[in-house]
């Protein structure tokens, strides 16, 4: 009979998810009395299509200015990331600058920007993905405005969400914070679609195989070849988007719009429209880090070339 083998690390991340979700979920909400922001500055919510860049925005942004931010490090303790947050609060001034590196909107580093996916879920379901107000939980509301007011109290400074999921989330996010702020990123959409054909067959093997976003009409789009569906997701994404600002009635001046292409070519006039952006709106940053004067885009069809030009044909004619 063969031997059970315990593997430690595996074991403690089990244990550890499991504290999160049972134990500092709830500790959270009946302790953010210890924690509780005043609200003083709004929230900043990356939204838009996925593969448009975010991960090297929220990367440089960070680097830019003093802002709050998931780390890798809080993430670990997505049950009440308030609370490492408490206990260490000098992992916000250890941060080196980043190397600008990711995979698939991963950027790998203890100190560097992350998506925190279970964080979110802690609110919103994994399935469906869109969440308009009318399916949110209350309890669930309260207790996502009482997580992001913790984080604001443990780290007194404005605080940058980077998960393109907030995309699907905007109705609610804008009931639980009417001042937020978002960020919508946009690219070229052949381009984009090309990175999300590259994407799928890295992660997949496969053109046809969903990957991140779906949207509401994913049920009708999924019957659609591989090079019609990505284009068809970015589009979706961004009626959503569009339709959800102007329905929560969100002022313009309060969504800063940044093009991958032109923040690649120039991100220090970027930035520093951002920071007027933020002054704008009463958000009073400290700025640190210089960055890099240009960020190189790849212009190399890196997916079969048959595929490539049925979908460029698609999305110019369509």
């Amino acid at each position: 009979m063969p031997r059970l083998v315990l593997n430690p690390k595996r074991y403690f991340n089990f244990i550890r998810f499991r504290f999160n979700k049972y134990c500092l979920h709830n500790l959270e909400y009946f302790m953010n009395f210890a924690f509780l922001g005043s609200g003083e500055y709004p929230p900043i919510f990356f939204i838009g299509a996925p593969r448009t860049g975010s991960t090297l925005m929220i990367q440089v942004i960070t680097d830019s200015f003093d802002v709050g931010y998931l780390t890798n490090n809080h993430c670990r303790w997505f049950g009440m990331p308030a609370l490492y947050e408490k206990f260490y609060p000098k992992s916000s001034k250890v941060k080196k600058s980043s190397d600008y590196k990711s995979n698939k909107g991963v950027a790998k580093g203890n100190h560097a920007p992350a998506e925190c996916g279970e964080w979110w879920y802690r609110f919103f379901t994994r399935e469906p993905a869109y969440t308009p107000l009318k399916k949110m939980d209350i309890k669930k509301m309260v207790r996502f405005r009482c997580s992001v007011l913790s984080m604001m109290g443990a780290f007194k400074k404005p605080i940058v969400f980077k998960n393109l999921y907030a995309s699907f989330r905007i109705q609610v996010i804008n009931k639980c914070f009417p001042n937020a702020l978002y960020i919508i990123t946009n690219r070229n959409e052949i381009a984009n679609a090309h990175s999300l054909l590259k994407t799928r067959l890295e992660l997949t093997g496969s053109y046809d195989k969903w990957w991140s976003m779906p949207p509401p009409n994913v049920s009708d789009l999924i019957k659609l070849a591989g090079h019609e569906q990505v284009v068809e997701q970015i589009r979706a994404i961004k009626m959503i988007i569009n339709k959800d600002l102007k329905y929560c009635g969100i002022k313009s001046s309060s969504i800063f719009e940044i093009s991958y292409e032109n923040f690649c070519d120039n991100p220090s006039l970027i930035i520093d429209e951002f920071e007027k952006f933020l002054d704008f709106n009463g958000v009073k940053v400290r700025r640190r880090d210089q960055i890099p004067l240009t960020f190189q885009k790849s212009d190399k069809i890196q997916i079969n070339k048959k595929v490539y030009e049925e979908m460029k044909s698609y999305a110019e004619n369509n």
